[in-house]
């Protein structure tokens, strides 16, 4: 993938798991792997539900 980036493709990474199974790791490494490049690092949260509100 970053070889691919590196001759000018365009690529999206979504990294999705279970708590605990290197998620983070994998992201740091590729990071790391990806160093003389701009890397863009987006995390989020669980969807909260808002039954009350719902009509």
């Amino acid at each position: 993938m970053i070889a691919a980036v590196r001759t000018g493709e365009s690529r999206v990474l979504v990294v999705h798991g279970a708590p605990g199974v290197g998620k983070s790791a994998l992201l740091e490494y590729a990071e790391n792997a990806a160093a003389d490049m701009r890397v863009l690092r987006a995390a989020g949260k669980q969807r909260l539900q808002f039954d009350q509100f719902r009509a």
